[in-house]
């Protein structure tokens, strides 16, 4: 069970949505008559992992598997097949079977639309599901998963884990952001409701030794 279950908390801009998108596009490739869904938090946002679903299998001279192609179902060859569904409404995702489930920015999908999602896997025992999102508080099911579900295999990225983003631009955004929603954004932490008075990793810098002992005396 834990090996098809995946929950990925990582950072802006670290490539989850490429990422997804990879998944995707390997699997339908790879494996004959395979339904991938890719969930996202609007229609606007499942259209776009299409396109970079589209791009890639571009880029990689694979445009030809293709049989059929629109903005929200991609159709391949072998009868695979990867399908963007709106993740604000529940209403009007359910009828499917599938065999690989992406939950693309999963802390912005109401927890409603998640629950509609999973039962598309129960009679596939193989099928496995993939949520990768940014923190956005203590709340919903990626919060409750990552913090107390151990039937999932948990992957942590920290913006200073990622070779593309310099030091010199996360200073920025730290100035930018303030260190409460930096510490959401780049640094991964589930924030609680409405956000720390002091977030852990200011926290935790303060609490080195000697760190500020000519201000406040050595700590």
């Amino acid at each position: 069970m834990r090996e098809r279950r995946y929950v990925c908390n990582v950072h802006r801009q670290g490539g989850k949505s490429v990422t997804a998108a990879a998944v995707a596009v390997q699997t339908a490739l790879s494996l004959s008559n395979h339904t991938i869904v890719i969930a996202s938090p609007s229609e606007r946002q499942s259209r776009e992992m299409i396109r970079r679903c589209y791009d890639l299998l571009c880029g990689a001279s694979y445009k030809d598997e293709l049989t059929s192609r629109n903005v929200l179902h991609l159709e391949f060859l072998n009868s695979s097949r990867i399908i963007g569904l709106p993740g604000n409404r529940p209403e009007n995702i359910r009828g499917y079977s599938v065999d690989g489930i992406l939950l693309e920015e999963v802390s912005f999908i109401p927890d409603e639309t998640i629950h509609a999602l999973l039962p598309m896997i129960a009679a596939r025992p193989d099928a496995w599901i993939i949520g990768i999102g940014t923190p956005n508080g203590q709340r919903g099911f990626f919060y409750e998963t990552w913090a107390t579900d151990n039937d999932w295999r948990k992957i942590k990225v920290r913006a200073d884990q990622c070779s593309r983003i310099s030091a010199e631009t996360l200073a920025e955004q730290r100035r930018i952001h303030g260190p409460v929603k930096f510490s959401q954004e780049f640094e991964c932490e589930f924030l609680s409701e409405g956000g720390w008075l002091i977030c852990p990793s200011l926290i935790a810098e303060c609490s080195q030794p000697g760190k500020y002992e000519n201000v406040f005396g050595k700590l």
